[in-house]
């Protein structure tokens, strides 16, 4: 390209991600930024830490590979963790935002969930209509949330 930047936007907005951790110690972390040659350079911000809002609710306890599967699933009492990204509410979580459940109720080790459906109370999911027995099911991927689904 003549012209790298032509045709290519200058903003991005912003880029998040949590990277939970178990412990207080100090940890480092490397940022790459790569945009193309000659092009404005981009201004990066990185801030840390924040604290994730943990909240108990309902979760079901397996994984499914459909929605419909998932919505089959009975619920469970699970430590949910926010990590907001378009969520303004703690505990409201909306598409893109992130999910984390801890190991156990009185733990503050997370883990993101596995990739599949999962259903919950449609009450944290302001993105779900409340459907029948006011429950949801959700997709992630990665630990993000990418639809929500009433069931």
């Amino acid at each position: 390209m003549t012209d790298p930047t032509n045709g290519l936007s200058t903003t991005v907005g912003d880029i998040v991600t949590y990277i939970p951790k178990t412990t207080a110690a100090l940890d480092n972390i490397d940022v790459i930024a790569v945009y193309p040659c000659g092009g404005p350079t981009p201004t990066v911000n990185v801030e840390c830490p924040t604290a994730l809002h943990t909240f108990n609710s309902s979760l079901s306890t397996i994984v499914s590979t459909t929605e419909g599967s998932a919505c089959a699933k009975s619920l469970g009492g699970r430590t949910l963790v926010h990590g907001k990204v378009r969520g303004a509410v703690n505990g409201k979580f909306k598409n893109g935002d992130y999910i984390f459940i801890a190991s156990s109720t009185s733990s503050l080790d997370y883990e993101k969930l596995d990739d599949g459906w999962w259903k919950a109370l449609s009450i944290d999911f302001p993105e779900a209509t409340q459907g029948t027995g006011n429950e949801c099911v959700f997709y992630s991927t990665d630990g993000i949330i990418s639809q929500v689904e009433d069931c």
